[in-house]
């Protein structure tokens, strides 16, 4: 842990091995006593390494291939202890919050998940919400026959809601789509589709960048 004002303070603390590639937030707490980072976890590298060298090499992926889970870990700063809580145990992988909330408390997040019918080449094909504080989730499934990329949340012109803009893939018509739902709706169906004319692979991370007034 570094202090961004006092960088040569650096504060180290240990845990049980793991691994991720992303963070979903973070925040302080108990008065900056404690820090709050939820993140999705691997038991090891060697977990996601073979799950991402099989799908370079073409092949598909075993369902729940590298063994992730959304988890919670609790920095305590004075006793320098890390606790860890378990927030969903289901394979997910790249995490969007709204912008407003990173680096503050944040009650929610989208990732990609494994939706049921499983995707033919066994990558993400569903969306859900997580709420981080109650255990709950909303999930919207794809299909075998589609493939998410990273979600990204926009927010509305009017009010505190957002929309949800993912890349799809869709096999069976051999082109991909870009997908706008409500995020603070309960439809699956999109509000909208965006039609490309081919099949553009679903890419590992995405970002909106809005007009400029």
């Amino acid at each position: 842990v570094i202090p961004i004002d006092r960088p040569h303070e650096v504060l180290r603390l240990e845990t049980e091995p793991f691994f991720f590639w992303h963070s979903v937030n973070g925040h302080e707490r108990a008065g900056g006593r404690e820090l709050v980072l939820d993140l999705v976890r691997y038991p090891h590298f060697a977990a996601t390494r073979d799950a991402l060298a099989a799908r370079s090499d073409g092949g598909p992926l075993p369902i729940g291939a590298g063994g992730s889970s959304l988890a919670r870990a609790v920095l305590d700063l004075p006793a320098r202890r890390v606790r860890w809580e378990t927030l969903a145990d289901r394979p997910c992988e790249f995490p969007a919050v709204a912008s407003a909330r990173q680096g503050a408390p944040c009650d929610s997040a989208w990732l990609a998940t494994q939706a049921q019918p499983a995707a033919r080449d066994g990558w993400f094909n569903g969306l859900t919400r997580f709420d981080l504080e109650r255990g709950t989730s909303r999930d919207i499934g794809l299909g075998a026959h589609r493939s998410v990329s990273e979600p990204a949340l926009v927010a509305k012109r009017e009010g505190d809601g957002h929309w949800l803009l993912c890349l799809v893939a869709d096999h069976e018509a051999g082109r991909s789509w870009l997908g706008v739902w409500d995020a603070d709706g309960a439809d699956d169906e999109p509000r909208a589709r965006v039609w490309f004319d081919q099949l553009v692979p679903p890419p590992l991370h995405g970002c909106w960048m809005g007009a400029r007034d």
